[in-house]
């Protein structure tokens, strides 16, 4: 599905011509504002820097009112930021690269110095990359590869805030936020010198409270809530002898509800390639052997030549339930209702088993064990307004309440030195920071509404509940230095550690399924049950809150440690008047620790937050003592107690499980997955999880990361230059999965990422410095995308996998124009600015191997591959070459025209508008589904004097509901089996036959804010 956005493109191309054109008649002009910023470590005007670099003001942050990350990138083109399933799972995106998977590629600094994170059980930045801005001074986002500067984390660029500095003379300062969406905030510091001006100090403390714009539509309670508080304490101090120290302390407590996100239904069945399956037709008319990844029990044959009994009725032949009419009626909670009425789906409420018979007839693959097709959305994702999914599940935990979001403190220390010399300067920066964060979410955001006693109906739930601490310490020491001469050169090195503890209680629940025996209302699991349910439809609440007491008592681990050394040089040669050679260059050495859990039988399935009551296996319609004394219990899991597995695997139980808690290995011995430790009458199942004990894998990498720049001030007003760069992204652990397949290296490492990057550009300033064009050409060409696919674990269960396996190219333009006219018009001075990127993306070879059905159908492509050397064909390689890169838009737009003018004494009236577009955007690197252009306006009216403003502001003026973000999880499969036990024509299904999860490649919504009106004022005191 391509895009045909070029009319849209070219009308902002030939508004922005037209602006220019328009600027050169007109005969008076007004100078353009200085902006010094550091995007070289040194303070420098924002037009002598030969790189592509945006900048906002004081001035600038506080009128738009900037809090956080997501509003840098509202009005910066080339940014754009996303959330994902969680509010930890964060995205940043520069020039196109987005970040899909593995370490993030944007570094994010506070003065300087590096405070980027990588989420350790989501993808994402962690919530360190979007902490609330306070109290700051400047933004500087720097666009392209930065690493030589900036080190480990400025893959395709960095963004840094500078925090307010004291002040040399007493003020004080205080600013209020308020909007007709109750949500409020207010910020105060004050300045003042001290021990004869020697000393400066800077106190600053703000607080919040808003609440979120949508309500949970299951307990209707609001969602995105968020409120907290921040300290900080900033000293200055100049010495004689050149001596500079800057220090700040910060401490922010922060707690915010659930995301406003919600699931979006499936609006297509796609149908999986022939070459999935075990064998396909050729072009040639053979029968030939196929991938085997897909399969059909709907009575067809298996191989040929015995019939095979029906699926269905296999295992729901005594069912107390209708399968068909249970099938059919859960399939239309997961749709689309177009696509329910494509599928002939009936009217619940007059239809009869035989109308069900008939939608299973003519479309098997609605079968729990038929993947001829399987669910998927494509095309473009649902306004909000056209979007009727519940917003988001409820806790299991906590009956028909919604799921407590974060809450987090924030500490941080900060110390810059600069030590100016005669022929140069000393710069060191130290940091630490000390993140504490609880997290819960309802992470596939899929609530359905029910009469019992639980309020959410979901039959399958993913939730997300971690305990994390993350501790980073950084050194960085540099010297410069400051010849007259034409050569100068700056030397420095750097030390960054980091230190994340993660305590995970995150389950993965699933009752629906065929004979469930956890069929208890109340939520406790009941052994020896002869209940036969069929095909269960039931709340999992029950099921998550009966295993809710395991998680509480026993977290898994998912820990990282990080530590770099790396030591960077810069030449600048001016070569010849007015040319200069720039040649930047950092050698990284990195080390890093993952430790997670280790199972006692890495072949058997079940990862400590896997839960699968109802559909881990299937029990024919008999006692249960029966069914368990056949030996069936749970199949694949761990259980020390089965005749065949118990003698081979006590003797492969790790070393390192025993030295670690050998008490708990001999009770996982002792007591089979049914027995009643404690002796209340109702089994524990302890070893329902596979056991684990807690292991350690290590990798180290070092890198080199080169960079030149050629410029040229061809006047005191027009800079250019010229650059390539090498970047590389360093690979690692991902720790997203060890909850379900635990921690193996072969699964969780990946390579690094790779990147040469050339640019030209311009920053000029005309008629006399009244109209500035900054603008850039780039190509980055990019190899060894880290991305998630799906790989065949030790159980031979789909689990999750990032793999290296894309190169891409990304050609790109981008603009910036300001235009300052003084000529008055209407009585007042006008200024207009307006930013453009048009970006070209393409995957030139991006091939990988899956055992994902759902994954196979989005690719509509099938090679047949073989997962090991000279064994059978289970695995497909699907090609998403020619692929546009996910999240990366053809074109983005920010502009602004402000209007201002005096009324008397100081008072001066000023208006602003700012318009933002964003063209459409691949969710992912199908590109089978895609977020429509969205359009924004704000608009803002008020008074400023010296000491004070007031203005009232309209975010969102249209109340525009276009879908901006959108969410996702994993492709593993379509059904909701999981295990063996059921005997189909006399085969017992293979492991590679099953699967697991039952949302294939789903995709969340996050609703866009509405429109909101507020008042926002300041007043300043001593303040120039």
């Amino acid at each position: 599905m391509r895009r045909c956005t070029a009319p849209r493109r070219f009308a902002l191309a030939n508004s922005i011509l037209g602006l220019v054109l328009a600027s050169l008649a007109l005969p008076a002009w007004g100078q353009m504002d200085e902006v010094v910023v550091t995007a070289r470590k040194t303070e420098e005007s924002l037009q002598d820097v030969p790189m592509s670099v945006t900048a906002f003001t004081q001035q600038e942050i506080e009128r738009k009112g900037i809090t956080n990350i997501a509003d840098v990138a509202k009005f910066t083109p080339s940014v754009q930021f996303d959330e994902s399933f969680a509010q930890s799972d964060t995205r940043i995106t520069i020039r196109g690269l987005a970040p899909t998977r593995g370490r993030q590629n944007v570094a994010v600094l506070v003065d300087g110095i590096d405070v980027s994170s990588e989420a350790i059980t989501s993808s994402g930045g962690s919530l360190l990359i979007n902490t609330r801005l306070l109290d700051l001074e400047r933004i500087e986002i720097l666009k392209g590869p930065q690493t030589a500067l900036f080190g480990r984390a400025a893959f395709a660029g960095a963004i840094q805030y500078i925090t307010k500095k004291p002040a040399d003379e007493f003020e004080w300062d205080v600013s209020v936020d308020g909007n007709d969406k109750e949500q409020y905030s207010i910020n105060a510091g004050v300045s003042f010198p001290i021990l004869d001006e020697m000393l400066g100090v800077r106190f600053n403390a703000s607080a919040w409270d808003e609440d979120g714009y949508y309500n949970n539509q299951l307990t209707q309670d609001s969602l995105a809530d968020d409120e907290g508080y921040g300290l900080s304490m900033s000293t200055r101090s100049a010495f004689d002898n050149g001596l500079t120290l800057n220090f700040r302390a910060e401490f922010t407590h922060d707690e915010g509800r659930p995301s406003a996100q919600t699931f979006l239904g499936f609006n297509t069945a796609a149908p999986l390639p022939p070459e999935a399956f075990t064998t396909y037709t050729n072009d040639q008319g053979q029968v030939v052997p196929g991938a085997d990844i897909s399969q059909c029990y709907d009575g067809r044959p298996l191989d040929g030549v015995n019939p095979t009994a029906d699926f269905i009725g296999a295992i729901s032949s005594q069912a107390t339930t209708p399968s068909d009419r249970t099938i059919v009626e859960r399939a239309r909670r997961i749709i689309t209702p177009g696509l329910a009425n494509q599928l002939g789906f009936p009217d619940p409420a007059t239809a009869t088993d035989a109308d069900y018979a008939a939608v299973i007839a003519a479309n098997p693959f609605l079968y729990p064990y038929c993947e001829a097709q399987t669910f998927a959305l494509t095309g473009k994702i649902p306004d909000g307004g056209d979007i009727t999914q519940p917003f988001a599940g409820t806790d299991p935990r906590n009956e028909g309440q919604d799921y407590e979001g974060f809450d987090r403190d924030f500490w941080r220390v900060a110390l810059n030195a600069e030590w100016a010399l005669d022929k140069g300067a000393f710069n060191m920066w130290v940091g630490y920071l000390r993140d504490q964060n609880d997290e819960t979410q309802d992470t596939n955001a899929f609530g359905i509404p029910s009469t019992n006693q639980f309020r959410d109906g979901n039959v399958n739930t993913f939730s997300f509940n971690n305990e994390k601490k993350t501790e980073q310490f950084s050194f960085e020491l540099r010297y410069a230095t400051d010849f007259e001469g034409p050569l100068n050169l700056a030397l420095g090195g750097q030390f960054w550690h980091e230190d994340v503890d993660n305590d995970s209680k995150s389950i993965t629940a699933q009752a629906s399924g065929s004979h469930c025996f956890w069929s208890s209302p109340a939520g406790i699991a009941i052994p020896g049950t002869d209940t036969c349910t069929g095909y269960t439809e039931t709340s999992v609440l029950a099921y998550q809150q009966a295993a809710s007491g395991f998680r509480t008592g026993v977290a898994s681990p998912a820990n990282r440690e990080t530590d770099h050394y790396s030591f960077y040089g810069v030449v600048d040669f001016e070569f010849a008047p007015a040319w200069t050679l720039s040649l930047e260059g950092r050698f990284s050495f990195e080390e890093i620790d993952v430790a997670g859990p280790l199972a006692y039988d890495p072949d058997a399935s079940g990862g400590p937050g896997g839960l699968n009551p109802c559909g881990i296996f299937f029990r024919p319609c008999e006692p249960f003592d029966q069914w368990l004394a056949a030996g069936n219990f749970f199949a694949d899991s761990f259980d020390t107690q089965d005749p065949d597995d118990g003698p081979g695997l006590l003797a492969n139980i790790p070393d390192i499980c025993w030295e670690q808690d050998a008490a708990r290995v001999q009770r996982s011995i002792d007591f089979g997955p049914s027995d009643d430790i404690d002796g209340d009458g109702f089994a524990d199942g302890v070893d329902t999880f596979n056991p684990w004990c807690v292991a350690g894998l290590n990798d180290q990498e070092s890198w080199w990361s080169p960079k030149v720049i050629v410029d040229w001030a061809a006047t005191d007003d027009v800079l250019l230059f010229a650059s390539w760069s090498k970047a590389r992204k360093p690979g690692g652990f991902s720790t997203l999965t060890i909850g379900s397949s635990f921690l193996d290296r072969e699964l969780a490492e990946f390579d690094p990422e790779k990147m040469d990057a050339w640019e030209v550009g311009m920053n000029s300033d005309w008629f006399d410095r009244t109209l500035r064009v900054n603008g850039a050409l780039f190509f980055q060409d990019f190899t060894d995308k880290q991305v998630l696919t799906s790989a065949l674990g030790n159980d031979g269960r789909l689990v999750s996998k990032i793999e290296n396996a894309s190169a891409a190219e990304v050609w790109g333009a981008e603009v910036d124009i300001v235009w300052a006219p003084v000529a008055p018009f209407l009585g007042g001075n006008w200024r207009l600015s307006g930013g453009y990127q048009l970006l070209d993306s393409e995957y030139k070879d991006f091939r990988v191997r899956t055992g994902s059905s759902v994954r196979t159908a989005a690719a509509g492509n099938c090679v047949p591959v073989a997962s090991n050397p000279g064994g059978p064909l289970d695995l497909c390689e699907v090609d998403f070459s020619g692929n546009d890169l996910e999240n990366s838009p053809d074109g983005s737009f920010a502009g602004q025209i402000r209007y201002q003018r005096d009324l008397f004494r100081d008072l001066e009236l000023f208006i602003e508008t700012d318009v933002q577009w964003v063209d459409q955007r691949y969710t992912d690197e199908t590109n089978i589904s895609f977020t429509d252009d969205v359009w924004n306006t704000d608009f803002r009216i008020g008074v400023q004097a010296d000491n004070w403003d007031a203005l009232l502001y309209v975010n969102n003026v249209f109340d525009d509901d276009t879908t901006q973000s959108t969410g996702g999880g994993p492709g593993l499969g379509c059904c909701f089996v999981l295990g063996s036990g059921i005997d189909v024509g006399g085969a017992i299904p293979r492991s590679q036959d099953v699967v697991m999860v039952d949302l294939p490649l789903y995709r969340t919504a996050f609703l866009r804010p509405p429109r909101v009106i507020g008042v926002r004022g300041s007043y300043r005191f001593g303040a120039n």
